[in-house]
C-alpha cells in the first residue's frame, strides 16, 4: 500500500527515512511550501512557515538542529509518560 510517509508514497522530506530538522530546513518558497514540488505539503504544514508566532519556532528548528531534538525529545517524553501509545500494540501490517 502506498501513502504518506511510506515506500512508493509521498513524504514530507527527501530522505524521509533520516530523522532530522530538514522539515524545517529545506527551501521554501513565500507561502512556506516547498521548492521541491514532489513533496507532499498541506496547508497546515505551510502555515509554520508564514505565521508570524509558529514561523519564530520554525525558523529555530532550521537553523538548529539540536533545539529540535532537545523539544522532540521532550514532547515524546511527555506522550509517553502521558500513556501514549501505539495502536494496534503489535505495530502495522508489513507490506
Amino acid at each position: 500500500a502506498k501513502g504518506i510517509g511510506m515506500a512508493g508514497g509521498g513524504a514530507w522530506t527527501k530522505n524521509w527515512l533520516t530523522f532530522d530538522n530538514s522539515y524545517f530546513s529545506q527551501p521554501k518558497d513565500v507561502n512556506g511550501r516547498p521548492l521541491d514540488k514532489d513533496l507532499v505539503w498541506l496547508s497546515t504544514d505551510a502555515i509554520l512557515f508564514t505565521d508570524p508566532v509558529f514561523k519564530q519556532t520554525a525558523e529555530l528548528y532550521a537553523k538548529d538542529q539540536d533545539a529540535f531534538f532537545r523539544d522532540y525529545a521532550k514532547a515524546h517524553k511527555k506522550l509517553s509518560e502521558l500513556g501514549s501509545h501505539f495502536d494496534p500494540p503489535e505495530g502495522l501490517p508489513k507490506f
